[in-house]
């Protein structure tokens, strides 16, 4: 089953202290002006639904992963063949989440109480779907996406944060740990890659 391809960072890291300088790497310059879309990125148990339209198959970060029987039965009620069939008949997918909530993350306040299935990516017929048809499929299978935290561009954020770590103002440090940024309108580089990038909120710390 296909893997969940790696997404890079921003920044430009101090060759002598090893440490992010804040501001973004010449691959990124093109982009600054662009409008992009934050989420948080959550980060557990990744798991790969995949539908081959005569099955529906799970992954598993590794192959070796010991997948605990709650979490198995709950996917397995999740998502159902006919569900499929009836919504993707002979088309392949792939549904990128993450099994998150109860004691699993508990410096996260917002999170469920009960552990489950958040979405975060789709693939249908090899083809990455854009935010609004991914919420689409969220909603068909009665589960969650990850939240959006905002859009604006990249310069925009930096300064924003930046700003927020001068004023000693608290709520800079109340956004999530991690965010991935997404283009509105889906890009891909010179190389055929997706333009795709997270962010660590540990960056912006003395």
């Amino acid at each position: 089953m296909k893997e969940y391809h790696k997404i890079i960072g921003i920044y430009v890291f101090d060759e002598k202290t090893h440490k992010p300088i804040p501001e973004i790497m010449e691959y990124f310059q093109p982009m600054k002006d662009w409008q992009w879309i934050f989420t948080e990125k959550i980060d557990w148990t990744n798991i790969r639904v995949f539908w081959d339209w005569h099955r529906v198959s799970f992954g598993w970060r590794t192959d070796n992963a010991q997948v605990p029987t709650r979490l198995l039965n709950r996917l397995q009620d999740i998502f159902m063949e006919e569900l499929f069939e009836q919504k993707f008949w002979e088309t392949p997918v792939t549904l990128y989440g993450e099994w998150y909530g109860g004691k699993i993350q508990k410096w996260i306040n917002d999170y469920k109480d009960e552990e489950d299935f958040i979405l975060f990516d789709v693939e249908i017929n090899w083809v990455r779907l854009e935010r609004e048809n991914i919420e689409g499929i969220a909603k068909s299978f009665n589960i969650n996406c990850v939240p959006i935290i905002l859009t604006w561009t990249l310069y925009h954020w930096i300064d924003w944060v930046l700003q927020k770590k001068k004023d000693d103002n608290q709520k800079s440090k109340q956004i999530s740990e991690w965010l991935v940024w997404v283009p509105i309108g889906g890009y891909l580089d010179r190389l055929g890659k997706r333009i795709i990038v997270k962010i660590k909120q540990e960056h912006f710390k003395s």
